[in-house]
């Protein structure tokens, strides 16, 4: 039987998260440099599921998670033109 997480996916992960998640590993994490380097890739496929942390991050989050600078950069990657 496959382990599935999040959404019911078989375990998914997040390609462009770089591990473990210290605030340096997250501040050279890119979505959008994911996006730009695999996008025609993307196209060979009949669907495609972007799962990321896309959000603000202010004090009380930055105590309550690990996952802070990623959700700026996923953010950032879902909203450049």
């Amino acid at each position: 039987m496959e382990k599935t997480v999040g959404f019911g996916i078989p375990d998914y992960h997040i390609e462009w998260y770089r591990r473990p998640s210290t605030l340096e590993n997250q501040a050279a994490s890119s979505l959008k440099d994911y996006i730009l380097s695999n996008g025609n890739s993307w196209l060979d496929e009949d669907c495609h599921f972007l799962i990321g942390h896309m959000g603000y991050v202010d004090q009380e989050l930055m105590e309550l998670t690990s996952y802070t600078l990623y959700r700026l950069s996923d953010l950032a990657g879902i909203t450049d033109p």
